[in-house]
């Protein structure tokens, strides 16, 4: 499968994919090791808080036809991360959440009184009820499923007291109501970042990245 995707584009897909598992990553400029260009800092949107940027690779050599297009988006709970450093459309989630409106799937083990962590972070102080409401609904994923949507692969550690597993069940049983293209993946003994609890994660870190990538190899083999 891979064999129909110069190994430039593959790099580039398995950069943008395999950032994870607490590593500290600092984007490099192009060398004779990489052959892949490399555009920083672009404006994509401008807000009240200052600009949103992002980084582009491309393969450095022209390909033929259109290019496929992986995007990654760094973790930080709104709290931290940028994407120079990393903390962790087919699509692939990793431990990430689905409704912020149901707050329930933030509970990890249906304790009493429990507060979440992220509307603080989401959220201004000044913000009103009604607002809320939209804006959680606007950043919830679960909220743009459809039957004609692309594909998503989500993978959720059991274990995770963060964005615990109840999202990867909710995403699916939603996806299936609406015969939605979701797919999920449960990390046995798996914390947030794929960090064991009481033993080693499964399947390993090796596997979950694999994947990952195959999962995205699969769609751009059927889109050709």
């Amino acid at each position: 499968m891979f064999r129909r995707y110069p190994n430039n584009l593959l790099r580039l897909i398995f950069l943008s994919v395999a950032l994870g598992h607490g590593v500290a990553l600092q984007a490099q400029r192009p060398s004779v090791q990489t052959p892949i260009n490399l555009k920083p800092d672009i404006v994509y949107k401008t807000t009240a808080e200052g600009d949103l940027q992002m980084d582009l690779y491309y393969p450095a050599s022209e390909l033929v036809g259109a290019y496929p297009l992986v995007v990654y988006t760094h973790g930080g709970g709104w709290a931290a991360g940028s994407k120079e450093k990393a903390h962790m459309i087919a699509g692939v989630s990793w431990y990430g959440p689905c409704d912020f409106e149901k707050t329930e799937l933030f509970n990890p083990d249906g304790r009493p009184n429990f507060r979440g962590r992220f509307g603080s972070r989401l959220l201004k102080p000044e913000t009103g009820p009604s607002d809320q409401l939209r804006f959680y609904r606007e950043v919830s994923p679960i909220n743009y499923l459809r039957k004609d949507g692309p594909p998503l692969l989500m993978i959720q550690g059991d274990k995770d007291t963060t964005i615990p597993v109840h999202h990867a069940y909710y995403m699916q049983e939603k996806a299936k109501a609406c015969s939605a293209p979701v797919e999920i993946l449960i990390v046995k003994n798996a914390g947030h970042c794929w960090g064991k609890v009481d033993a080693p994660i499964e399947p390993p870190l090796n596997d979950i990245v694999k994947r990952t990538v195959d999962f995205l190899a699969a769609e751009l083999s059927r889109k050709k």
